[in-house]
This record gives structure tokens, C-alpha cells and sequence, in this order.
């Protein structure tokens, strides 16, 4: 189900309606009405402190060492289910200190756009690895609640909002409290 997202809000009002640090020499392009993950985009995340960067989607772990194996695991890493990420090996490097954020305008649906109603950019929870110099991440999808419910493969992603952004990306608490702290049904 989140594979095909839209991010078309320039960066600079991304940058004002959630308080982000973009570097002066930050530069996206890549603004699109269809971003699809099988590509393996980069697009803009928060990572802590509400700094903006460039990711790689598709998750390699640091332990990956050849590259052939990396282009595997990213073809298997675009999402992430929230009832796996503490045991499975892909992702338990992370969920402590790889915690990012990612923000798109919608997802495009068998069914249609589905954005949010207010018109500004979500926020999507998501954990990265940085690989040969690069960061990668995946989405975090949990069990498909409302429009989502009937599109895709029963899954959705996590919404952070401007509450629990900072929570979600403090990286000095582990995983355990965060999820104590954000509601994840």
C-alpha cells in the first residue's frame, strides 16, 4: 500500500509549517505527483533535532557488506511492520538510533489520492541505516484503519503529527519508551 506516495509541497513551506532545520545547501528536485519505492528514490526526511536530509528508500543495514546483497535487501525493506521491527535483524539497529521521519502529500491508490484533508504535508514514522555513506530507510506500516482499509494489502503507514515528532526522533530514549509515549494501535 505505501508505495506510491506524492511530494509536491516545496520544501521551504514544508519548512515553516512544521519548524524543520534545512541546511542552506539543501537542494531537492525531485517534487512529484508519483514517487514509487521499487525505484528507490531519494526524498527529504526529518531526522533528529527536525533536521532535513536526503534517503535512499528501501532499508540496508550497516552490516550489509556486498553490494549485490544490498540491492536485495532494499527490494525487501520499503516498508517495515510496526509488530517486526524488534525482532527482525533488518531493523533492530535501528529502532533505537535510526528513527526518522518522512514526509509526503498523499498516496496514490487503486482507488484514488488519499491526502490529508487539511492540505498540509503528513508525517510518516520511519527507521534508516546509513550504507557506504548513504542513508536508506523504510516506512513503517501497521494494520490498515479507515480509507485505508479497503486499498492495498491491509496495511498503512504510522502517522507521527506535530505532537510526537520530537518523541518519535529523540534518539536518547529507546524504543520501548517511545512506544509507551506514542499511540500505536
Amino acid at each position: 500500500m505505501c508505495f506510491n506516495i506524492s511530494l509536491t509541497t516545496p520544501i521551504e513551506e514544508i519548512k515553516n509549517i512544521y519548524n524543520l532545520d534545512v541546511p542552506e545547501d539543501f537542494k531537492y528536485i525531485g517534487y512529484s505527483k508519483s514517487k514509487v519505492a521499487f525505484t528507490h528514490p531519494f526524498l527529504p526526511v526529518i531526522f533528529e533535532g527536525r533536521r532535513v536530509g536526503l534517503a535512499k528508500w528501501g532499508l540496508i543495514p550497516s552490516w550489509v557488506r556486498e553490494c549485490r546483497r544490498s540491492e536485495e535487501v532494499s527490494k525487501f525493506t520499503l516498508n517495515a511492520k510496526i509488530d517486526i521491527i524488534q525482532t527482525d535483524k533488518l531493523y533492530k539497529d535501528s529502532i533505537d538510533n535510526g528513527r526518522i521521519a518522512i514526509f509526503v502529500d498523499g498516496f496514490n491508490l487503486d482507488s484514488g489520492f488519499i491526502g490529508n484533508k487539511s492540505g498540509k504535508p503528513m508525517i510518516l514514522a520511519g527507521l534508516f541505516s546509513e550504507w557506504g555513506g548513504v542513508a536508506t530507510f523504510s516506512l513503517i506500516t501497521k494494520k490498515a484503519q479507515g480509507v485505508f482499509k479497503d486499498n492495498g494489502n491491509g496495511s498503512m503507514p504510522l502517522f507521527l503529527n506535530e505532537d510526537n515528532l520530537d518523541t518519535w526522533l529523540d534518539s536518547s530514549l529507546d524504543y520501548s519508551t517511545v512506544e509507551s509515549q506514542i499511540i500505536i494501535e
